[in-house]
């Protein structure tokens, strides 16, 4: 088991949901309202699989020996 922050991918779609989230809300055109919502959505969806759809385990609790 690891702790769900130490996961690569959960940065990952971490990272781009908040890009997404930072395109719909700012003054910026960065490109198409349509793209901005798939975006945010690609990066949670991400989060969502690493998470719950994963065959290694996630916890919140950091495993004993680890700093």
């Amino acid at each position: 088991m690891k702790h769900f922050s130490l996961s690569k991918i959960n940065w990952v779609g971490i990272i781009t949901a908040f890009i997404g989230i930072l395109g719909l809300t700012s003054q910026l055109d960065l490109s198409a309202e349509t793209m901005k919502w798939i975006l945010f959505i690609v990066g949670a969806l991400t989060v969502i699989l690493r998470t719950f759809f994963s065959g290694e385990t996630l916890t919140i609790k950091k495993p004993e020996g680890d700093m």
